[in-house]
Protein backbone atom coordinates (compact mmCIF):
# COMPACT_ATOMS: atom_id res chain seq x y z
CA UNK A 1 0.00 0.00 0.00
CA UNK A 2 1.37 3.29 -1.15
CA UNK A 3 0.76 5.73 1.86
CA UNK A 4 1.29 9.19 -0.51
CA UNK A 5 -0.57 8.08 -3.27
CA UNK A 6 -3.27 5.72 -0.62
CA UNK A 7 -3.66 2.91 -3.05
CA UNK A 8 -1.96 -0.71 -3.78
CA UNK A 9 0.76 -0.57 -6.40
CA UNK A 10 1.84 -2.95 -9.08
CA UNK A 11 5.09 -5.27 -8.93
CA UNK A 12 5.88 -2.89 -11.83
CA UNK A 13 5.26 0.15 -10.32
CA UNK A 14 6.98 -0.80 -7.40
CA UNK A 15 10.13 -1.64 -9.60
CA UNK A 16 9.87 1.72 -11.06
CA UNK A 17 10.02 3.58 -7.89
CA UNK A 18 8.30 6.89 -7.24
CA UNK A 19 9.72 10.47 -8.04
CA UNK A 20 8.72 11.84 -4.76
CA UNK A 21 10.57 9.26 -2.82
CA UNK A 22 12.98 10.62 -0.70
CA UNK A 23 16.49 9.52 0.88
CA UNK A 24 16.61 8.41 4.55
CA UNK A 25 18.74 11.97 5.95
CA UNK A 26 20.67 9.80 8.03
CA UNK A 27 22.10 7.90 4.61
CA UNK A 28 22.87 11.31 3.16
CA UNK A 29 26.65 12.55 4.05
CA UNK A 30 25.63 16.23 4.40
CA UNK A 31 24.15 18.68 6.60
CA UNK A 32 20.05 19.07 5.61
CA UNK A 33 20.30 23.28 4.83
CA UNK A 34 16.32 23.78 3.69
CA UNK A 35 13.50 21.35 2.89
CA UNK A 36 9.75 21.55 1.69
CA UNK A 37 6.85 18.92 1.66
CA UNK A 38 8.61 17.08 -1.63
CA UNK A 39 12.31 17.85 -1.25
CA UNK A 40 15.17 18.73 1.16
CA UNK A 41 18.55 20.61 -0.22
CA UNK A 42 21.83 18.98 1.67
CA UNK A 43 25.13 21.15 2.26
CA UNK A 44 27.99 18.16 1.52
CA UNK A 45 31.20 18.61 3.43
CA UNK A 46 33.54 19.81 0.14
CA UNK A 47 30.42 22.62 0.02
CA UNK A 48 28.48 21.25 -3.19
CA UNK A 49 24.35 21.54 -2.53
CA UNK A 50 22.64 18.22 -3.67
CA UNK A 51 19.05 18.25 -3.77
CA UNK A 52 16.61 15.56 -3.17
CA UNK A 53 13.42 15.26 -4.29
CA UNK A 54 10.81 14.94 -7.06
CA UNK A 55 11.00 17.37 -9.68
CA UNK A 56 7.62 18.99 -9.88
CA UNK A 57 8.12 19.72 -5.95
CA UNK A 58 7.45 23.29 -5.49
CA UNK A 59 10.39 25.31 -4.23
CA UNK A 60 10.11 28.46 -2.73
CA UNK A 61 12.76 31.31 -3.78
CA UNK A 62 15.78 31.39 -1.66
CA UNK A 63 18.61 33.53 -1.61
CA UNK A 64 20.89 30.30 -3.02
CA UNK A 65 20.00 28.44 -5.62
CA UNK A 66 19.70 24.45 -5.37
CA UNK A 67 20.80 22.39 -7.87
CA UNK A 68 18.98 19.33 -8.61
CA UNK A 69 21.63 16.84 -9.33
CA UNK A 70 22.00 12.93 -8.97
CA UNK A 71 22.66 11.73 -5.68
CA UNK A 72 25.91 10.93 -4.18
CA UNK A 73 27.99 7.75 -5.53
CA UNK A 74 28.40 5.14 -3.15
CA UNK A 75 32.28 5.99 -2.92
CA UNK A 76 30.96 9.87 -1.95
CA UNK A 77 28.72 7.81 0.78
CA UNK A 78 31.50 5.89 2.12
CA UNK A 79 34.06 8.45 1.89
CA UNK A 80 36.23 6.60 -0.06
CA UNK A 81 36.49 7.06 -3.96
CA UNK A 82 36.35 3.43 -5.68
CA UNK A 83 38.05 5.17 -9.05
CA UNK A 84 41.30 5.13 -6.95
CA UNK A 85 41.13 1.59 -5.73
CA UNK A 86 42.64 -1.02 -7.20
CA UNK A 87 41.09 -4.21 -7.41
CA UNK A 88 42.40 -6.70 -4.81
Amino acid sequence: MCERWKRALSSSEQRRGCSFHLFIPDLIPGTPIDAGEDWVAYRHPDGSVWTDGAETASRPTTAETFPSTSPPTRAVMAGTNEEEKGHE
